[in-house]
């Protein structure tokens, strides 16, 4: 599920905090607090070309481990 509802989710703005092989962290605006983000949840092969510091926009979903950032887009 993601906040917002399944229908209505809403998203988020963030940056992206640091980046690994195969997962990251992003800062979400205005909370400050650094969200996971696995590679496989960025769109299409934008996993490859972001950096660190590059803005994106995401919805927030929850694992079995907390919040995640899902459908992870280039804004």
């Amino acid at each position: 599920d993601y906040i917002g509802g399944s229908e209505s989710s809403t998203t988020f703005l963030g940056s992206l905090d640091s980046k690994k092989e195969g997962f990251g962290f992003i800062r979400v605006d205005g909370s400050g607090q650094d969200l996971f983000c696995p590679c496989h949840e960025a769109k299409d092969d934008l996993w490859e070309a972001i950096q660190e510091g590059d803005r994106l926009s995401f919805r927030i979903g929850f694992s079995f481990n907390g919040p995640v950032c899902c459908d992870v887009e280039a804004s």
